[in-house]
């Protein structure tokens, strides 16, 4: 009986643990080594700021970036497009509103999921929106002054030396987070059993 109750315990934690590592999966698209200090800002851009990328991912469900608000944006947003290069074709639109927007944060702008995009190139559009927003007021974006591999940023349509300060967004399994946490709950399961072998003598 002791066994039953053991092997569908192990069976509903590994049930748990599968769906606790549905996450949303980040993918870097600039360099994290790159201490934060030495990112630059793009300024409140007139145009589109442009981040070219190949991505990783078999499907995308947005992106989060690294923004921050300047002067009265109570009436701004930032909009995305996101283009597929080989295509120039517009795959998936997205907008996020500077109420909404925590200032100096990587900030996610969601969008309807875009499927089949493994090793595919993709062009993050990003601009200023809004009515009534104040001539230099707005949101900027972070980047630093370093290009990737296989990235190109474009500022208010000038090729940029630098990459933009970006993750793309995936809901998906985890595979590592699931690893882990098998493993952590394994250990943790040990340690009490030694435990109470211990003083259980």
């Amino acid at each position: 009986m002791k066994k039953v109750k053991f092997s569908v315990a192990i069976v509903v934690g590994l049930v748990l643990v599968f769906f606790y590592a549905h996450i949303e999966k980040a993918n870097l698209i600039y360099d994290k080594s790159v201490d934060s200090s030495e990112y630059l800002s793009t300024g409140v851009v007139a145009g589109e700021v442009e981040q070219e990328f190949v991505c990783k991912e078999n499907f995308l469900d947005g992106i989060t970036v690294k923004t921050q608000l300047i002067g009265d944006t109570q009436n701004a947003a930032v909009g995305l497009t996101v283009i597929e290069k080989d295509s120039g074709n517009i795959v998936a639109e997205g907008e996020l509103k500077a109420t909404d927007i925590k200032s100096g944060k990587f900030n996610q702008i969601p969008f309807p999921t875009i499927e089949e995009c493994k090793d595919k190139a993709y062009v993050i559009r990003l601009e200023n929106r809004g009515d009534n927003v104040p001539e230099g007021s707005g949101i900027s974006f972070s980047y630093h002054n370093t290009t990737e591999e296989n990235t190109k940023l474009a500022i208010d349509g000038n090729e940029t030396q630098g990459t933009l300060i970006v993750k793309t967004i995936t809901d998906r399994f985890d595979l590592e987070t699931f690893v882990v946490l098998i493993l952590m709950i394994a250990y943790m399961i040990g340690f009490f059993v030694f435990l109470s072998r211990l003083f259980g003598k």
